[in-house]
């Protein structure tokens, strides 16, 4: 599998990848099977560089979508803060209804498309949500 398949087969089902300070996270953790864990082992440096590019690129395109332009700072915090309720509700990240939300937020970053990415965020927030009060009940 190649670092772009990787990193689009982990995305589609929720999982957040990033390269901050030449370092790879990967988030929820608990989302990661063993063959994704030996994938991602085998291929960090690949991983790193194509992540640290893909930041660069959005970077430097500033995409206006309607009235709000892209902001891939806030965009990046918005996700790990997404990964980090996922983590602290401790809810799995292959349940098909937030696989599917992740799949949504995850088109709407790769379109830097900020209305969508809120959007997208705010069904994957009602997705954790409702999965975490499913499990307890």
């Amino acid at each position: 599998m190649s670092t772009t398949e990787i990193i689009h087969a982990l995305r589609c089902r929720g999982i957040t990848l990033l390269a901050v300070e030449g370092k790879l996270v990967v988030r929820p953790a608990t989302g990661l099977t063993s063959d994704d864990r030996d994938a991602i082992r085998s291929n960090v440096p690949e991983l790193v560089a194509a992540l640290a590019a893909e930041r660069q690129l959005a970077s430097q395109v500033e995409v206006e979508v309607g009235s709000e332009s892209w902001d891939q700072s806030a965009a990046l915090r918005m996700l790990f803060d997404a990964d980090t309720l996922v983590e602290q509700l401790e809810v799995d990240g292959r349940h098909p209804e937030i696989a599917a939300a992740a799949a949504r937020v995850s088109d709407a970053f790769v379109a830097h498309d900020m209305p969508a990415l809120r959007r997208a965020l705010g069904e994957f927030e009602t997705a954790v949500r409702r999965a975490h009060s499913r499990a307890g009940s």
